[in-house]
């Protein structure tokens, strides 16, 4: 698992095109690339699978396809913060049930979690 800090330090920098129905554009705030992410919401919510086509993520995939890139983690905020919410991310399970108290946890792979707001 990927240091979920340098995740979400570097997906506050990157530029964030909605494009239709669960896809994005993100352009990287360091190399100035277009990657294109695809957000897949498993069943009744409780995780969130994401596809990047950056090189991370095309040689990182994982067994369910996820992949916890810069560029998906800038997704996912994107798509929550559209529907009014917002996001902390958790290296575990665990740990994010932990901080959650009743807030609704999200898995999006890799080991990372989400908790909604």
């Amino acid at each position: 698992m990927r240091n979920i800090q340098n995740l979400e330090a570097n997906a506050s920098k990157h530029s964030v095109v909605k494009v239709g129905d669960g896809l994005y554009d993100i352009t990287s705030g360091g190399s100035g690339n277009t990657y294109h992410v695809v957000l897949t919401l498993g069943l009744a919510g409780e995780s969130v699978r994401a596809t990047c086509d950056c090189k991370w993520g095309t040689s990182h995939r994982h067994y369910d396809h996820s992949v916890m890139c810069s560029h998906s983690i800038a997704a996912v905020k994107a798509e929550i913060a559209e529907q009014g919410a917002s996001a902390a991310f958790f290296s575990g399970v665990g740990n994010a049930r932990a901080a959650a108290g009743k807030q609704p946890v999200v898995k999006f792979g890799d080991g990372i979690s989400v908790v909604l707001y």
